[in-house]
């Protein structure tokens, strides 16, 4: 799995950084392009986003941790973990653009998947992001 290769080569201070950024949620992971042989995204903080793009032999950001120190740097690792959870959770409920799905009782259908983050027009006439646990498939 490109993810798991990717972390295997974060330095460890670094990917503590990025589990501490993923708890406090202070950083989103969009992916954009996915193939058998890389994965790219972007990893938007709270100033900046950065382009990611992880192999199955490198990875590349373009913060300047990662292009002055050529190293695998916090971004990189939030991409992969983003990527390991989020496999993990659609394991768990499988859920695609299109379903209807319930929360509190509302429904509404999924237009849109972004890892934890799901957009949903509401039949209410509204549409907004909502956390992927925070949903179940309609009946």
């Amino acid at each position: 799995m490109i993810a798991l290769s990717a972390l295997s080569k974060v330095d460890p201070s670094r990917l503590a950084s990025a589990c501490t950024a993923l708890q406090e949620r202070s950083y989103f992971v969009t992916v954009s392009r996915w193939s058998e042989h890389a994965i790219t995204g972007c990893v938007r903080g709270k100033e900046k986003t950065y382009t990611v793009t992880l192999t199955m032999n490198s990875a590349h950001c373009e913060c300047q941790d990662s292009r002055f120190h050529h190293t695998h740097c916090k971004h990189v690792a939030l991409m992969a973990l983003t990527l390991i959870r989020a496999s993990q959770d659609v394991e768990e409920q499988r859920i695609h653009c299109g379903d209807t799905v319930e929360r509190e009782g509302l429904k509404g259908r999924v237009i849109a998947i972004s890892g934890d983050v799901i957009s949903v027009a509401w039949r209410s006439g509204r549409i907004g992001p909502v956390e992927r646990q925070a949903l179940k498939l309609a009946a």
